[in-house]
């Protein structure tokens, strides 16, 4: 029985690893290098400015996770609705940390978390995914 029990196991570890994405990259010129499990099937779109960047992975039912520098993001309305943006903004100008989070106009949910200058986040994302996306944004290092 625990044999079974063990390759039930190792069976969804391999699952689990198959389904997501490690994800690194660098801001700036910082040594810091963040690392982050993302959910496979995505299409990559990235966006850079002077000295801002933002990569987005959009997944075919319009979900998408974004890593930026940028101070607005995707979720910029939802952020002004929960009458949060000041705090937000002070947040990536100070580099300190701030997690938002709520559903949209359609139900569906977003998430906006910045650490040190950098948000990570998703938005549009279903019910029944959102655990799969929390867990991509719990995996940040």
């Amino acid at each position: 029985m625990k044999f079974k029990h063990a390759i039930l196991l190792s069976s969804l570890f391999l699952i689990a690893c198959s389904t997501h994405r490690r994800v690194s990259f660098r801001v700036g010129n910082s040594s810091s290098i963040y690392k982050i499990d993302i959910p496979k099937g995505f299409t990559f779109q990235g966006i850079a400015g002077d000295h801002e960047f933002e990569k987005r992975y959009w997944y075919s039912d319009s979900s998408v996770i974004y890593i930026t520098t940028f101070s607005n993001t995707i979720n910029y309305d939802e952020i002004r609705k929960q009458g949060k943006y000041y705090e937000k903004f002070d947040a990536v100008h100070s580099k300190d940390t701030i997690n938002l989070e709520g559903k949209d106009g359609k139900g569906l949910y977003w998430m906006d978390r910045t650490i040190k200058s950098v948000t990570f986040g998703y938005s549009r994302v279903p019910a029944d995914r959102k655990y799969q996306f929390d867990l991509a944004i719990e995996s940040i290092k």
